[in-house]
């Protein structure tokens, strides 16, 4: 029975089975062809055709499950390529928002180091301005020393022999007029606070004067409250307000009180504010023409004292000694008016009259004598 070598075990184990024989799993190809050949129910033409039909339903089956197997393959396939598509996407996008990030930090660092840099540069050159003011300022100083001591040089003696005194201390000193000068030539000062020297810088836009703390922490001082300061940088602090009296560091003027916010974050000594400064400027105009008052009056002591000793004098320098003394006078008389007040006035010429050095000079001009004329300025 050739027809039955055609069929796979499987085949035979089918028509073994449908044929009524037994444990057919266990039987080898040989085993079974027996089987199905000695079975009673054995047909050759039968199960030719048998055979057949369950060849061609397994192959049937073969291919149904090869087309079901590579569909589902195909289906994984695209699912796989799908989902490889979305994670490609989904990284795609991350990396897209990485680099956006990444390049928004390093600019956001370039642009905060580009501004630390130029805040550095801006507070270098400020310091090297302030440094070179200073440098000036103090050559300055040192050259109004000398000028002063050339203009008013001479001893005590020469002055009373000459009953001159050249130097003129009331144009010397700075004045400042808020409407036609302008403040940037006021900008670095020294001023004085008890015995403390501090470098003033002149801020025509302050509202108030600051102080350093560190500077004035062991001074005296009055006053309570507090400011918020905020500088040009942004960065703001709360101060104490305190006030300190202050006089600008030249020998010729008194000190002021004046209300200052104590900054502990201050690189300079001391901001003078506009108010501030035109109030000092004008504390050294007032003791200014005081000064040149006592001086001048002082020479005209001497001169009477020094012609006591002598028996008399001459017409010629009787009239010589009244045209200096009227011409003073008047120099005097003007520049006091120009300056001072009614009131500074008159007590100025009170505190000269209760001086017991210049009891004599006062008694002389009133009575009119040894050519002295007394003249009311007030």
């Amino acid at each position: 029975m050739v027809f039955l070598g055609k069929g796979l075990k499987a085949d035979l184990q089918i028509m073994a089975t449908e044929m009524g024989v037994e444990d057919v799993l266990s039987l080898k190809v040989f085993e079974l062809r027996e089987a199905i050949l000695n079975s009673k129910n054995f047909d050759e033409e039968f199960c030719r055709e048998q055979l057949i039909t369950i060849v061609e339903e397994r192959k049937r089956r073969e291919e149904m499950d090869l087309a079901e197997r590579k569909k589902k393959e195909e289906i994984d396939l695209a699912e796989r390529k799908r989902k490889e598509d979305i994670e490609f996407a989904e990284r795609k996008r991350k990396e897209e928002i990485d680099l956006a990030e990444r390049k928004r930090k390093e600019y956001i660092e370039f642009s905060e180091r580009k501004r630390t840099e130029e805040m550095e540069m801006a507070e270098r050159k400020r310091l090297d301005e302030l440094q070179e003011r200073k440098r000036k300022d103090e050559m300055d100083f040192e050259l109004q020393k000398k000028r002063i001591e050339l203009e008013g040089g001479g001893s005590e003696k020469e002055v009373k022999e000459s009953g001159q005194f050249k130097i003129d201390l009331h144009k010397l000193m700075p004045k400042f007029d808020s409407k036609s000068d302008d403040i940037s030539l006021f900008l670095v000062i020294k001023v004085k606070c008890l015995d403390v020297v501090l470098d003033g810088t002149v801020d025509s836009g302050a509202q108030i004067s600051v102080v350093r703390a560190d500077l004035v922490k062991d001074i005296e001082c009055t006053g309570e409250g507090k400011i918020k300061l905020i500088s040009a940088f942004g960065d703001s602090e709360v101060a104490p307000l305190r006030t300190f009296n202050i006089k600008l560091y030249d020998g010729w003027h008194d000190a002021i009180p004046i209300t200052c916010a104590v900054s502990k974050k201050l690189v300079n000594d001391m901001l003078v504010c506009q108010t501030a400064y035109e109030a000092l400027l004008e504390s050294i105009q007032l003791c200014s023409v005081n000064a040149r008052q006592v001086i001048d009056v002082g020479v005209q002591m001497d001169e009477i004292k020094d012609s006591t000793v002598c028996e008399g004098p001459t017409c010629e320098e009787s009239s010589y000694t009244d045209i200096e003394v009227s011409t003073d006078a008047v120099n005097i008389e003007n520049e006091v008016r120009s300056n001072l007040s009614s009131e500074t006035r008159s007590t100025f010429i009170k505190l000269q009259k209760e001086d017991e050095t210049l009891i004599s000079v006062w008694e002389q001009a009133n009575k009119k004598k040894r050519h002295m004329k007394y003249k009311m300025i007030c």
